[in-house]
């Protein structure tokens, strides 16, 4: 019986971590920061067969330099 109960226990402590990981998240930044859009990225500017591109960002403290 110690055997069921402690397996039981385990079963019940990986489904409360299984359910606690998979909460859902409304992509909000941290308090204190705020969310930078970063023009021409995205699905739509990924390589294709036809157009190779690409982009980068660099660190300042003014995004718009």
């Amino acid at each position: 019986m110690k055997k069921f109960t402690y397996s039981t226990l385990m079963l019940v402590a990986l489904g409360g971590a299984f359910l606690a990981g998979c909460k859902s998240s409304k992509d909000k930044a941290p308090k204190g920061e705020t969310e930078v859009v970063v023009p021409c990225s995205g699905p739509d500017f990924f390589t294709s067969n036809k157009f190779f591109r690409a982009n980068s960002i660099g660190q300042s403290q003014d995004q718009v330099t």
